[in-house]
């Protein structure tokens, strides 16, 4: 069945103006997909990290994991992906960083034309690769830092960064998302999310409550970052940011 973008997302096609994308247009697109896609989030939900012995020890979860489920959190977290997917990522070739446990990679294949995903954690990658079977997908492991920065230039339509900036120091955040930009096409897209706290004091509290984090970017800061290396973005809900290179 050929997918009929929601009208009001069709208003955006094929190159977005991003300062019209809202949180209203990105839960749209989820409803929209969350009842097209019913029954594979049903069977992504099934997994959890209490079923698996082999996870590896950091800040890795998946959507079904109890807490999520009870907090609707899981929502929010397959948000992030589908939008991305539906409205980006469609017959494109996509980079999926520092994709963890692998389930938002998973989610973006279903639209791409091919998604590499990486990550540094061995024990990470081989339960993506026995867990989530897509013919499109690559996994990697890689140094995130090492990867972005590795001469690989305009080899890819999307890059995704979703709650991964948080875990890099200010000056590495800066590489990070300058070596992203690097890896997409003219005109391609980087799309992110994490907190961006209105102020300093806000971001330095939310950084001290999580140990994986090493820091917490403001709006404005992370606004001034993507200026630095993209023609235009939008900073949604001081949550998901989109750029354009």
């Amino acid at each position: 069945m050929r997918f009929r973008l929601l009208n009001r997302a069709a208003a955006f096609l094929p190159r977005p103006p991003l300062h019209l994308i809202d949180s209203a247009l990105v839960d749209d697109v989820f409803k929209r997909e969350g009842r097209r896609h019913h029954e594979l989030i049903n069977g992504l939900l099934q997994h959890t990290s209490v079923a698996s012995d082999s996870l590896p020890e950091h800040e890795q979860s998946l959507p079904g994991d109890r807490e999520f489920l009870e907090s609707g959190y899981y929502k929010t977290m397959l948000k992030r992906y589908m939008f991305a997917g539906a409205f980006f990522c469609r017959k494109k070739r996509v980079l999926d960083s520092c994709c963890g446990l692998g389930w938002g990679a998973f989610l973006l294949a279903q639209y791409a034309h091919s998604v590499e995903a990486f990550d540094s954690e061995a024990q990470a990658l081989e339960f993506c690769s026995r867990t989530w079977a897509a013919p499109n997908i690559a996994w990697l492991q890689a140094d995130a830092l090492h990867f972005v920065t590795s001469g690989r230039r305009e080899q890819f339509d999307v890059a995704c960064a979703m709650e991964t900036i948080e875990h890099f120091g200010r000056d590495d955040g800066e590489r990070y998302l300058a070596g992203l930009t690097a890896m997409v096409k003219k005109n391609g897209i980087i799309i992110g999310t994490s907190s961006f706290p209105a102020d300093r004091t806000r971001a330095d509290a939310l950084c001290a409550r999580n140990p994986y984090h090493a820091y917490i970017y403001t709006d404005y800061e992370i606004s001034t970052l993507l200026d630095t290396y993209c023609s235009q973005h939008v900073l949604i809900d001081n949550w998901m940011f989109i750029a354009r290179k």
